[in-house]
């Protein structure tokens, strides 16, 4: 029983200075695309190679080599894709007719204009969130009084936020992050003031918002802001 003990306690200690060696959010690709560490709560110590005969006490031969072995599976597991999302990361490129039938299905989900936008990124970097879509929700229809400034525009914002912004206190705002958003604004504003009334909600869609004439103008605004959203990380030098 001591043994037993003795041996749950080296892995937790194998596994635990692993996983402090991070922050308490990690990335799922190469950027700040965040995952809460709860994820790591669906993974059961036996991911790494050696833990379960070591836990159980079961007799392992060359005990020193396979503890060895696990700290270097758990450190590489803690900074993999792998290990938080539980699924390879890869980015989704999407076709134009994908872009627009995946549009068509999130909103016939009932998902407003800003989530759209928002999932539409996640997607695109092969992560799920859904605290950020959720409050992303707050941003759509002019935040919900059709005065405020249209929601596409503010969950675009959001997603250079998601790549550039400060998220921990490890982390530093990205410098490009100040002209990216500066790029994004002056493109909305040309956009709609030369088409709309100006960049505000009831300036683009007014009364139609619901209506079938005003999903036509607010998912072609979606399509055109997430393809330049794209175009202002790529310039930048981020990679999507």
């Amino acid at each position: 029983m001591k043994q037993n003990e003795k041996n749950r306690e080296m892995v937790s200690t194998v596994y635990g200075n692993a996983i402090a060696s991070t922050s308490t959010e990690c990335s799922c690709t190469v950027q700040k695309r965040n995952c809460s560490i709860a994820d790591l709560a669906g993974y059961e110590t036996d991911e790494i190679h050696g833990s379960k005969e070591i836990i159980n006490g079961i007799p392992a031969q060359g005990r020193k080599d396979l503890i060895d072995q696990m700290t270097i599976d758990t450190v590489g597991n803690v900074w993999s894709a792998e290990f938080y999302t539980k699924k390879p990361a890869k980015k989704t490129k999407r076709s134009s007719d994908e872009i627009m039938n995946r549009m068509i299905k999130l909103a016939e989900s009932k998902y407003n204009c800003s989530q759209i936008m928002m999932i539409l990124a996640l997607e695109q970097a092969d992560c799920e969130n859904p605290g950020l879509v959720r409050a992303m929700s707050g941003l759509g229809v002019g935040c919900g009084f059709f005065n405020e400034t249209c929601g596409v525009m503010t969950s675009a914002a959001s997603v250079l936020a998601w790549y550039g912004g400060k998220g921990a206190d490890n982390e530093a705002e990205s410098d490009k992050f100040l002209s990216m958003l500066q790029d994004l604004g002056a493109w909305f504003r040309q956009k709609t003031e030369s088409k709309f009334k100006g960049t505000r909600c009831k300036d683009i869609a007014g009364d139609l918002v619901g209506t079938l004439s005003g999903m036509q103008i607010c998912g072609e605004l979606i399509f055109d802001t997430y393809n330049q959203v794209n175009n202002i990380l790529t310039s930048y030098g981020v990679d999507i």
